[in-house]
């Protein structure tokens, strides 16, 4: 296993010098990038729930997954921000003191599962409009295929969150350093890469499901161009994650030096969370 906490003697001792006082970072990407994009989530949520309550009167189930979306979305990004700025994810792993390798892996705890949430919760958002894409039409395949992908993404929430938070026995060990002896964890990086994959394919298929329906629906050409750019958002959201599943392999799977490495990955999770809630926002804005 090549994470944090099972780094061995032999690389431990091969690490250079800890630099404590002005290590190399990574800069300030992260924290900037998070700050561009949670103000546009924040404007984007802001204008659908105005035009939903006030303009049509009128509020669904979509709406309120996108409530859940947007909270899990702020609250990734003020624990991404916490952990660059407090606990050290901008610089390599032997300049992290060693006594804040405990909170690293708490907040890395907590992030993990956050990003799920969020991701699940925008990906219901978007399904539950979907319902109402079709609810006048006879597209039963397409209601189908919808009641299919809700369910396939609730169980999917459920198996990453069981996967979270039990992935030490006891849970508190996936935090301790060094591990007691009767600590057992189960090997994070190959089941975090499986999950990647899982998750870019969830939101492939949630991006494309309406395209058949689009297609079939007459649409004045405005809208067909609108609908356009929003799959092509949808790609940028599907990118991230494929970025970011790349990252998960290098920070948990081919370097020990987990912190350096991963921080790509947490500024793909930004774009990927935070487009795919405007995304989902962008239809509902329309008044």
């Amino acid at each position: 296993m090549k994470d944090i906490r099972h780094i061995p003697l032999d690389v431990f001792f091969n690490f250079p010098t800890p630099n404590y006082i002005d290590p190399p970072t990574r800069g300030n990407a992260l924290v900037v990038v998070n700050a561009i994009f949670i103000s546009f989530v924040t404007i984007a949520v802001l204008l659908r729930m105005y035009t939903r309550i006030f303009l049509k009167r009128w509020f669904g189930s979509d709406d309120v997954f996108i409530i859940f979306a947007f909270i899990t979305t702020v609250a990734l990004t003020v624990v991404v921000v916490l952990a660059d700025r407090q606990y050290y994810w901008d610089r390599h792993v032997w300049d992290v003191p060693l006594q804040s390798i405990k909170g690293v892996l708490i907040i890395a705890f907590i992030a993990k599962l956050v990003f799920v949430y969020a991701a699940t919760f925008t990906r219901l958002s978007l399904l539950c409009f979907y319902y109402r894409l079709v609810q006048d039409s006879d597209i039963n395949w397409f209601r189908w295929a919808v009641h299919v992908s809700v369910i396939f993404n609730v169980v999917l929430c459920i198996i990453f969150t069981c996967f979270g938070i039990w992935l030490c026995q006891p849970i508190s060990g996936y935090w301790q350093f060094p591990q007691g002896p009767n600590t057992q964890c189960m090997d994070e990086g190959p089941a975090t890469l499986a999950i990647g994959i899982v998750n870019i394919f969830a939101d492939l298929f949630v991006t494309l499901l309406p395209v058949p329906v689009i297609i079939r629906l007459q649409m004045p050409l405005t809208r067909r161009i609108g609908v356009m750019i929003l799959l092509g958002l949808g790609g940028i959201v599907i990118i991230a994650g494929t970025v970011r599943t790349y990252y998960i392999w290098k920070g948990l799977m081919d370097s020990y030096d987990e912190t350096w490495f991963t921080y790509p990955l947490w500024i793909c999770a930004a774009v990927e969370i935070d487009l795919g809630v405007i995304c989902a926002c962008a239809p509902a804005i329309r008044p």
